[in-house]
């Protein structure tokens, strides 16, 4: 993927998925041979991660293999048994 289709992408609301490396540390996704990376186009998120001075990485809204929580109530009702 080219950095110029990658600036005009993000940030917003779009995932990207690369193959991944062995840099990545093996407890992010393991089993898996990609890894999705998101820019969100939330102010309040990118000034958190600026302060970390790092990457975040975060789960999904979902259980695996599961469809995507698309609303608060679908979420929380994958959770809560």
């Amino acid at each position: 993927m080219s950095n110029e289709l990658l600036h005009e992408l993000l940030p917003g609301p779009v995932t990207v998925v690369f193959q991944r490396t062995a840099a990545l540390n093996p407890s992010l996704n393991p089993g898996s041979s990609t890894i999705g990376i998101r820019v969100p186009a939330s102010g309040f998120v990118c000034d958190v991660a600026q302060c970390c001075g790092e990457p975040l990485a975060l789960t999904s809204a979902n259980v695996s293999d599961q469809p995507s929580s698309l609303t608060i109530e679908v979420g929380a009702s994958q959770f809560c048994l």
